[in-house]
Formats: C-alpha cells, structure tokens, sequence
C-alpha cells in the first residue's frame, strides 16, 4: 500500500508540504502533508485524506474524509487533534460518550461530593439554587455547548443583588464543569475566570456585638426568667459555658455527646466530622447539662 508514495520527502520531517493546488492536480499515490497526513489518489482519481498514526504502541490508518468536502485545513486541525490525544495517551478512535445537558452533568455531581458533606440538608440546598437560578436557562443545554459568555449572563442578575448567593453559584457551577471536564466531556471550563468579568463585589458581612465578658452572668439570668422551652435555655447555657458553634449544640444528643461540666469531649451533630473537643467555662463539679438539672454560671 505505502509502495506507491509519491514525493516523499528526505532529511528533517516538513510540515505543511501540500498545497492547495497539489491537493486538485497530483496523480495517483500517497502524498504527505505532515503530522502522519496524507492525501491518498486512487486509480481513478479518488481522493481521501488518511492520517497515520500511533495509538498505544500499535500504528493505525485513519480516515479523516474527502476533499474537497474536507478542505486541507481542516485535515490539519484533525490531523493534528488526533496527534495531541493520541500523545495524550488517548484513542482519537474511540466513540465518545453521549454529552450530557448541565442538569444531568450537576446531578452527577452532586451524587460524588454529596457523600463528603455533613448531612443531606445540605445536598437539598445545593439543589434548590441550581433549580431556581442555573437550570432555567442552561439546565437543557449540553456540557459542551454552553460557553463562558452564557455563564456570565446566568450569574449577572443576582450578581450585585444577592451576592453571597452569587458567590456560592459560581462555586457549585464550577465543580459541574470539573466534573464534566474530567470524563472528557467538555476541553475546557467555561466558568474559569468569569467572576474577572463581573464587578467587584462591594458588600460586607454585619456580625453580631459581642456581649462584655462582665454582663454574660446576667444575660443567662434573664434567659432563665423567660418562658422559653428548658431545652432551649439549656443549650444556651452550654453553648455560652463551652464556646461551642450554635449548630454543634441544636445537633448533639444528651445522652452521648454532652459531657460533665468541667471535662473535655467532643460536641457536635451526629455524624458530623468536624468535632472538636470543648472544655467547659464553669468550675468541675456544679452539674451536669442535663434536661433535669442546670449548670452555675459565675455572676
């Protein structure tokens, strides 16, 4: 078969070698461009570009089309894709995978990293935002035909109206474009940089005052003298007793996680991986923070 090349070249390897004119006029044989592409002419002047290459140790022969429904550019840029896999470690051969649309692409997702997170609360909230700002207007569309503009104009309307949610968007679009991205879904991500396009955001978060250490004693009075449930002024005895995160409290059992007053153990909701030990703020010894019995609080 490679008998019949014709004009082939010796010395250094040339890229680029036919032109557009050689492609219409040369006769029957295997004419090289570069890149393992060739113009094959048949007998009866048949013409079909067929590239040589190696794919995993073993050299392939691949159809790459006709000209001039396959114009000698476009040979190239196939060619030459086909070299960057094949380099790559992959199979430019191969059939690739049906592109899902970014809702199907975001479920997947979800479904990895969910098992990450400290509950399903949060996979529900994850979702939702996707529902009501993302999949309305690129939840239908393929991973691979969704560009960065189409990203921006998504994240645009609630950019400088609710920022925090924006910036939380932008973090959940992002991983589904990292997911996509791995399977060979899509070459690059559209969401990379687009928060350079957006204007800076300007807000900042408002924090509670902090309560002077020398009134604590008599905010927990006036929280026992309310009509609050015992279990809610409870917790917040312990939380102000061991400087615990509010969530760590509303999470934990009494029966297994809360500890005597004075020792140190781990408090948080259950299955939460995040538990850090705490130590008490109270003398060891007063009580135990127990629905029958409070702790002392220094006044």
């Amino acid at each position: 078969m490679w008998g019949d090349t014709v004009g082939k070249a010796t010395g250094r390897h040339k890229d680029k070698r036919l032109s557009a004119a050689d492609v219409r006029s040369l006769k029957r044989g295997f004419h090289a461009d570069g890149h393992g592409l060739y113009l094959k002419v048949e007998p009866n002047d048949a013409r079909r570009w067929i590239q040589r290459i190696t794919i995993g140790k073993k050299r392939r022969d691949i159809g790459l089309g006709s000209p001039p429904r396959v114009s000698l550019k476009e040979a190239r840029e196939k060619a030459l894709d086909n070299l960057r896999i094949a380099r790559a470690g992959g199979d430019p051969t191969a059939k690739p995978a049906a592109v899902p649309t970014f809702e199907v692409a975001a479920r997947a997702c979800l479904a990895e990293l969910a098992p990450t997170w400290t509950g399903p609360r949060q996979s529900a909230i994850w979702w939702r935002s996707m529902e009501a700002y993302i999949f309305p207007a690129l939840g239908s569309r393929p991973v691979d035909e969704i560009s960065a503009q189409a990203v921006r104009a998504v994240l645009e309307p609630v950019w400088t109206s609710k920022p925090e949610t924006a910036r939380k968007l932008v973090r959940r679009v992002q991983a589904v474009f990292r997911h996509a991205l791995g399977r060979g879904y899509i070459r690059e991500d559209p969401s990379a940089g687009v928060t350079n396009t957006l204007p800076r955001h300007t807000d900042r978060a408002a924090h509670h005052a902090a309560l002077p250490y020398a009134e604590v004693g008599a905010a927990v009075e006036k929280i026992r003298a309310t009509q609050a449930w015992a279990g809610t002024k409870l917790a917040f005895e312990f939380l102000v007793l061991t400087a615990a995160r509010s969530g760590e409290v509303r999470g934990a059992r009494v029966s297994r996680e809360l500890p005597h007053v004075g020792r140190r153990g781990d408090v948080a909701p259950e299955g939460d991986h995040r538990a850090r030990p705490r130590a008490c703020a109270c003398k060891p010894g007063r009580g135990r923070v127990s629905p029958g019995r409070s702790p002392a609080v220094e006044t």
